[in-house]
């Protein structure tokens, strides 16, 4: 017995022989630099190839208005995160409601599409019911006309 190979079974292409492999001697200096894995495995059968002419150019004023929106998302997230915070550590919602002015709402419907509880309805302009409401602001950083605006509580009641 050979390094754990019987003698009858050296040299017959058995589990890990370098027959079966096709390795044998030298195999890592004939391989050394060459890819491993075929570049059909490698390749992303989804999707158009790309070439100079396809490519779209984002202009500056795309980029700006992409920065800005993920602007209004975080502030909206971080504003509904500190409301929650507080109402949590008090033990009260917020002492805050949202309002629309008419004269400024385009009817868009983000402040709609960003209201956590669903108190904004859109027909043709944004209406917005105070008693589901939590007053967390997501809809006033999101609006993109300004139309929407939080009034506190205490002090229409004082």
């Amino acid at each position: 017995m050979v390094r754990g190979i019987p003698a009858g079974q050296r040299g017959r292409g058995g589990c890990g022989s370098q027959r079966q492999s096709g390795r044998g001697r030298g195999y890592g200096r004939r391989m050394a630099g060459k890819r491993m894995v075929p570049d059909s495995w490698t390749r992303s059968p989804v999707g158009p190839a790309e070439d100079s002419q396809t490519k779209t150019e984002i202009t500056r004023e795309q980029e700006l208005d992409a920065l800005k929106a993920q602007e209004r998302d975080i502030q909206a997230q971080i504003l509904y995160l500190e409301k929650r915070i507080r109402a949590i550590e008090t033990g009260t919602s917020s002492d805050f409601k949202a309002f629309v002015d008419s004269d400024k709402c385009a009817g868009c419907g983000t402040c709609e599409d960003v209201c956590p509880v669903g108190a904004i309805v859109v027909d043709e302009i944004a209406s917005i019911d105070a008693e589901c409401c939590i007053g967390c602001g997501s809809c006033v950083a999101q609006c993109p006309r300004g139309a929407l605006n939080l009034y506190s509580l205490t002090e229409q009641s004082a």
